[in-house]
């Protein structure tokens, strides 16, 4: 019996418009249609692709946070040249060395005030202080230019020994 019904509802253009409708088909005379499956399945798969973030779709964006951040930016704020780095660098350092040695004055200052201490003793110290920390210093400076020139050696090490292993001169 079911049967029966059903071929009715399909023979007649009327009744079929309304079964489809009523089934969510779209409810066109031709009722269902592979056309629109088939286009929702690609746009169900389109859509799978563009919910995908991959490695381009990062850097394009960490590309464009830069540049609207350089923009943003005021010059106040611009990245320090490679000196005005240095420059802060080394005024760090010399207060570090300050601060280490205990000396709360410029090198000048302490000289200076020295002879203006009550007793030779204290003056004596402050002279002892600047003497070990120049000697420091200095310590410091050939330690630096002796790991340099090791580094050089062994950089003229190494190509003489590629030279003759590939039997150039």
């Amino acid at each position: 019996m079911e049967c029966k019904v059903a071929y009715q509802a399909l023979s007649d253009s009327a009744e079929r418009a309304r079964y489809d409708r009523s089934k969510g088909m779209g409810g066109s005379e031709a009722g269902f249609s592979w056309e629109d499956v088939v286009s929702s399945g690609a746009r169900s798969r389109k859509a799978a692709e563009e919910a995908f973030y991959g490695l381009g779709d990062f850097f394009k964006d960490l590309d464009r946070d830069r540049t609207e951040r350089r923009r943003s930016r005021g010059r106040a704020e611009q990245p320090m040249s490679l000196w005005e780095e240095l420059s802060d660098i080394g005024e760090e350092f010399v207060e570090f060395l300050e601060k280490e040695i205990g000396l709360s004055a410029p090198r000048e200052e302490t000289y200076s005030s020295a002879r203006t201490y009550e007793t030779e003793a204290s003056a004596e110290q402050a002279r002892r202080q600047v003497r070990e920390a120049e000697e420091r210093a200095r310590r410091a400076a050939a330690t630096a230019e002796e790991g340099a020139r090791k580094v050089n050696d062994d950089i003229e090490e190494m190509l003489q020994k590629m030279k003759r292993d590939l039997g150039v001169k």
